[in-house]
């Protein structure tokens, strides 16, 4: 998540799309973790429950920070 949004702010996105490629970016990582550990690893099935575990940490705080921005008003949109 942090990455996603280091990388939009370097960007010079609005915070409002900063906000949205967060969450995207970290939600994009999971499915491929997933994926990945699925195709190239199905002998291996710690690979796949591992990415599964990261992957509802990933989204618990994801949802957890979409809470909290839900509730902080944009910065951006006052100008």
């Amino acid at each position: 998540m942090l990455l996603g949004f280091s990388l939009a702010r370097v960007s010079g996105l609005m915070a409002a799309d900063r906000r949205a490629v967060t969450l995207e970016v970290a939600f994009q990582n999971v499915a491929l973790a997933i994926g990945l550990a699925v195709a190239f690893f199905p002998e291996l099935a710690g690979v796949a429950i591992t990415s599964i575990l990261w992957g509802v940490v990933h989204l618990t705080l994801g949802f957890a920070l979409a809470a909290v921005w839900m509730r902080m008003p944009i910065a951006d949109a006052m100008r």
